[in-house]
């Protein structure tokens, strides 16, 4: 178990409404402030004999000349708490909300040496869409769509924004990809250039490590080779920090890190729920803290891995509730993120998140069959 980072305690405040009075016998509250208070239990020593054991409560406070960590069994009542539901008609409409839907889920990778980025966005679930973005003028272009699942945590997009390494699954076990497949195209379409049949949801995706050499996250399941672009290299082992596991994270975590960000806590609130707290400085007083989530219970429009946000001030400590943003980042000297669907952009002062601009709304998308215009070799058809 790691903790630290500024301002870690009042982190650990947020997420569970965590707090505890140190002393000889210390005490503790349990209460949920995210919705009407759920459950609460006082007491220096909890008494497992009444308490159901359904998760740890795991608290650690980092502060000068002071640690200490804390593990109880404790009773947790879960409660699905839903993000804000919109949706709407017509490309770059205003929404109507519609408290049934569940808005268009948006992941974002961007080049760290070029102006562009690729959106992915999907929604309905089995529906998604790669789309390109210019970030100087903040244009999108629609790539493709395909019928079935990117796990977008295990994709990368080339430092140079040319190509898009990408995992994906259709369940269409005895077709040629063998149902789940690691794909490279060049961004923002989905057309494989480089394509590894899978056979199942165990690792697949990869990083690329430089514009031209790239890694494939295969673990010890071999993959069956269909074609490799070969001006392209592959590398057999990704220079990362740490094994993350066989699935999303193990992709995710070291992307993450390579582009600037620090894991700086790790921890579970419940059984089957963990939060993994990574951060990076905006400038010298604010941060953006990313908390990733895995929650095996799949709540709707979040899947088992989501992430939640905070803008943190380093100096009082104090965080602002981003939770809705599921993912963030800075992009130059802004901060651009997605929220139910769309894509905001907007600069940190001092003062805090100052006038934000929507740059898109991906809401009102709906599938469309649409063609690459390059063959299997890479390339462009006149």
């Amino acid at each position: 178990m790691v903790f630290g980072g500024a301002g870690f305690s009042e982190f650990l405040r947020r997420p569970l409404g965590l707090t505890l009075a140190t002393g000889s016998s210390p005490r503790f509250t349990l209460t949920d402030t995210r919705q009407p208070l759920i459950s609460s239990l006082r007491g220096s020593t909890p008494d497992t004999s009444r308490v159901s054991p359904v998760g740890f409560c795991l608290l650690g406070l980092a502060s000068s000349g002071f640690s200490l960590v804390v593990d109880y069994h404790v009773s947790i009542i879960e409660c699905p708490l839903p993000r804000p539901n919109v949706m709407g008609r017509g490309w770059g409409v205003s929404p109507v909300p519609d408290e049934t839907a569940i808005p268009a889920r948006i992941h974002v990778l961007l080049a760290r040496n070029a102006s562009t980025g690729v959106v992915i966005r999907r929604g309905p679930s089995k529906r998604v869409c790669t789309i390109g973005w210019h970030r100087r003028t903040d244009e999108f272009k629609v790539g493709q769509w395909l019928k079935g699942r990117i796990y977008e945590r295990r994709s990368d997009l080339s430092p140079d924004g040319k190509y898009l390494i990408y995992f994906a699954m259709n369940g269409a076990w005895k077709s040629e990809t063998q149902g789940s497949w690691t794909a490279i195209s060049r961004a923002p379409y989905l057309k494989a250039v480089g394509l590894w049949a899978k056979g199942d949801c165990w690792h697949g995706g990869g990083l690329f490590t430089a514009d031209d050499s790239y890694w494939i996250n295969s673990g010890p399941y071999p993959y069956r080779e269909i074609r490799t672009p070969d001006w392209l290299c592959r590398v057999g082992d990704y220079p990362g920090q740490g094994d993350y596991g066989s699935e999303c994270r193990g992709v995710y975590y070291l992307r993450l890190q390579r582009d600037g960000w620090t894991l700086v806590a790790q921890c579970r609130v419940a059984k089957r729920d963990t939060i993994d707290v990574f951060e990076k400085p905006i400038d010298a007083t604010w941060t953006l803290r990313k908390l990733a989530r895995v929650n095996a219970d799949d709540r709707a429009g979040n899947g088992g891995y989501f992430d939640e946000h905070e803008l943190v001030n380093r100096n009082t400590g104090a965080a602002t509730d981003c939770r809705s943003w599921e993912w963030a980042d800075l992009d130059g000297t802004r901060l651009v993120w997605s929220d139910v669907g769309k894509l905001y952009a907007g600069r940190v002062t001092e003062d805090g998140l100052g006038q934000t601009t929507l740059l898109c709304d991906f809401n009102p998308m709906e599938f469309e069959p649409l063609t690459a215009p390059y063959d299997v070799d890479g390339y462009m058809r006149e």
